[in-house]
């Protein structure tokens, strides 16, 4: 409990850090709420310098946008040089897709996550596009300005984390919870970001703009081995990108040139991996791109290069499948060298039979994969302390593999009353993934069918509907997946010979079962997953200020990609009221195959907006969303028990047990705040509050019979779908964020002076809790509060 003169205490340091902040100063934009239209998000840079974070995509999508979900913790960038995972509509956010003007450029690494990001001066807006019928790009697209535009700008920020606690030592996170001190958090140590833009018109009418980012930051996060200590990352991140237009011609033509050099020394620390999990990354990616375009044709033409280094930083790491938090049983990240060439046509023809206007469209995407992978020679596995198991490293050769999708198909619209259009789309996506030894080759087609009818009952009101089945994506993860020449080995039972509890040779015994590579095959019947998707979109702009959007959404998967052991190795036996599996032979192939279940993954969103803008003086917005994300997943808590994502544990019966419950995107209910206003001709202030409810987990329990340990969740996690309780969810999370601005001139330049608090009252809300017992444990707490300081200079 939080005594009286404490929270008096923070009230008066709280009225003091506002207080400063104000003197310090704002800036003067013309700002305009964001416009959220067809299920469409788009959100201008005339905002972004106005709002707290926003210049940060990450940050935007966490605390801004009303229906993405972060599923990395972030605050004040710390999450910046992060592999991003985006929940959006329930797709999994492997699948999530990323555009830049228009380019895909979904990394083929790193599926669902950007392959290069734009310089935060060359981050014009974002559009974030929803399922609709009459669109086919659905994702997140980063926006450049026009290179036309005189541009020329110099900016720098850098953070200061040491503002104290409003909450005490001792701090309870819920109801029968144990007390965790707040001493020890995952914290910003230091991030430094300097930006730099330049335009330039050459006298033909053509035009460039480019950009470079570079930043450093240096954070902690939890030492799970040891309770209140933390180890520390330094990372950085160097972002390049340039455009050019030029007529040529009847056509506009736009090239683009991409750069990021990623640089990390504790990788998966993220996610909650203990120091020893965790692994150096060095990533590269080239992006190149060029995009002709007149009134009826488009052709899109795209090539991207990533090389990535991965080392682990302890080898022949111990795991105790007690896992604090349940994300990493078996944390055995591939690791070596790695790389991808991925090629991108897209075409489109527009015409129009009156009155349906029609466009044509093909898109070719092409990954060819190369892995040059190291081994560990084993892992020892424990429970409790005690040893169980080892896994013995056996196998390896470098690989190449290719994932080709081909789609093509036509969209339609047509507006048949003043009142009344319609949307159509239809197409058929054709996957193909090949391989060096041809064994697990996958051809699957799958047909897209769409339809949307928007009805404008009076000027100031729009309703829409649309249904349709929409494919699923099959990427890169499933061709690592399937790749034979991948690390293979074994699972035997320790036998701890001297008693010391360190694995040494000659005390591996029987064998339990096979794991790897040359492991996995695919069912010859594989389908390929898709959706069912019904939505209903509804503005009504209640005044000339002020205006309302609704959307209602469900969407059930068909088809789920799942992993089974085709042979039958086990008997059941019931042990702790559950019905378990017991292995009687050693297991040695996983199928890729498709779940067969009564109870198919889905997804329910209800989203409530309401904004207003009065140009110069000030903008409001404020969105609640419910959803809720069912499914069964892999064996795992935490961001890595997602739909869509493949891994061996599903394959065990165990990990079915309790399994069909909320997966970690599903926050329930989601809430956000935005409000600007002018202090004065030169400054502006604006706030964003979140509210959103913690993550569903499931409490683990394990069992020991026939010389076996068996691990399976005693709960389900969050509610079913039917409403019964299952486990619980970690605490909700409600965050403050300010930003003040002050324009003014500095030897006659424009000039932006800038302050940001991020967390400000900084309640102590958990971010992960201990599921090995039966109380509420947290693991950590969220990111305490910080400041950025920032400058930007328009020249």
């Amino acid at each position: 409990m939080i005594s009286p003169g404490k929270i008096l205490e923070g009230s008066v340091r709280l009225a003091l850090l506002l207080f400063s902040l104000i003197l310090i100063a704002a800036s003067p934009v013309s700002a305009t709420t964001p416009l959220f239209e067809n299920n469409e998000y788009l959100f201008a840079d005339e905002i972004m310098d106005v709002l707290p974070g926003t210049r940060f995509y990450q940050t935007y999508l966490e605390n801004v946008n009303p229906g993405a979900t972060m599923l990395i913790e972030e605050s004040n960038g710390f999450s910046l040089i992060d592999d991003p995972r985006v929940f959006y509509e329930g797709d999994p956010f492997n699948q999530f897709r990323w555009y830049v003007d228009g380019f895909r450029i979904d990394s083929a690494l790193r599926p669902g996550t950007p392959a290069v990001s734009l310089p935060l001066g060359l981050r014009q807006g974002y559009r974030l596009s929803g399922t609709h019928a009459g669109r086919t790009d659905t994702g997140f697209h980063f926006l450049t300005p026009d290179p036309k535009n005189d541009i020329h700008g110099l900016s720098f920020s850098g953070v200061y984390t040491d503002l104290g606690s409003y909450i005490s030592e001792e701090e309870a996170t819920g109801y029968n919870q144990i007390p965790k001190p707040s001493s020890e958090r995952r914290k910003l140590q230091s991030n430094y970001l300097a930006d730099y833009v330049k335009s330039h018109q050459f006298k033909n009418g053509s035009a460039l703009v480019l950009g470079i980012s570079a930043l450093q930051i240096d954070r902690d996060f939890n030492d799970f081995n040891r309770k209140d200590s933390t180890f520390s990352e330094d990372g950085g991140q160097i972002d390049f990108l340039a455009r050019f237009d030029i007529q040529v011609g009847h056509w506009d033509m736009s090239a683009l040139s991409g750069v990021k050099f990623n640089s990390r020394d504790n990788l998966f620390a993220e996610l909650g991996r203990l120091p020893q999990e965790t692994y150096e990354r060095d990533d590269f990616s080239g992006f190149l791109g060029a995009e002709l375009k007149r009134d009826d044709l488009l052709f899109r033409f795209s090539l991207q290069r990533e090389d990535q280094e991965i080392t682990p930083n302890v080898l022949n790491f111990p795991k105790d499948l007690r896992d604090i938090d349940g994300e990493g049983m078996y944390p055995f990240e591939k690791w070596g060298d790695f790389s991808s060439n991925t090629v991108v046509l897209d075409g489109e023809y527009r015409t129009s039979y009156k009155p349906v206007n029609v466009t044509y469209f093909a898109t070719i995407r092409n990954s060819t994969i190369y892995g040059d992978e190291e081994l560990h020679d084993y892992h020892p596995i424990l429970v409790n302390g005690e040893p169980y198991q080892v896994l013995e490293w056996d196998k390896t050769s470098s690989y190449t593999n290719h994932n080709l999708n081909i789609r093509a198909g036509i969209t339609a619209e047509w507006q048949s009353t003043p009142r009344l259009r319609l949307f159509s789309k239809a197409y058929l996506s054709h996957t193909r993934l090949i391989f060096e030894d041809s064994s697990n080759d996958t051809d699957l087609v799958s047909p897209c069918v769409d339809f949307g009818m928007e009805f404008r009952r009076t000027e100031k009101d729009t309703l829409s509907f649309h249904v349709g089945y929409l494919p699923a994506d099959v990427n890169e993860e499933t061709n690592f997946f399937l790749e034979r020449k991948r690390p293979s080995g074994t699972y035997r039972f320790w036998s701890d010979l001297n008693g010391d509890g360190k694995f040494q040779e000659g005390e591996a015994g029987e064998l339990f079962g096979r794991t790897g590579g040359n492991t996995h095959l695919v069912d010859d019947d594989l389908k390929q997953p898709g959706w069912l998707r019904a939505m209903i979109l509804y503005d009504y702009r209640l005044s000339p200020t002020w205006t309302m959007n609704l959307k209602l959404l469900y969407k059930r998967m068909f088809n789920p990609l799942w992993v089974r052991h085709p042979e039958n190795n086990g008997f059941y036996e019931t042990a702790n009221g559950e019905r378990l599996f017991f292995y009687n032979e050693p297991f040695d192939t996983f199928e890729l195959t498709n779940k067969s279940v009564d109870d198919d993954p889905f997804y329910a969103e209800a989203l409530l907006q309401v904004s207003a803008v009065v140009p110069k003086k000030w903008y409001f917005s404020a969105s609640f969303m419910a959803h809720m994300g069912m499914g069964s997943t892999v064996f795992a808590d935490g961001p890595s028990s997602d739909i869509g994502l493949l891994d061996e544990t599903m394959a065990n019966p165990n990990s079915w047990v309790n399994s069909y419950g909320r997966v970690d995107g599903d926050r329930g209910f989601v809430g956000k705040l935005l409000y600007g206003f002018y202090l004065a001709d030169k400054a502006t202030c604006a706030f964003t509050v979140k509210y959103r409810d913690g993550s569903p987990f499931a409490f683990v329990n394990a069992v020991n019979r026939h010389g076996q340990w068996v691990f399976y969740n005693d709960t389900i996690k969050g509610e079913d779908d039917r409403g019964k309780k299952g486990g619980p969810r970690e605490n909700s999370i409600i965050d403050l964020s300010a930003r003040l601005n002050y324009f003014f001139k500095v030897f006659q330049k424009q000039a932006m002076l800038f302050v940001e608090a991020y967390n400000i009252f900084d309640l102590g809300y958990e971010l992960s809790e201990n599921v090995t017992g039966q109380w509420r444990d947290a693991n950590e707490l969220q990111i305490p509060r910080s400041a950025r300081f920032g400058l930007n200079i328009q020249f």
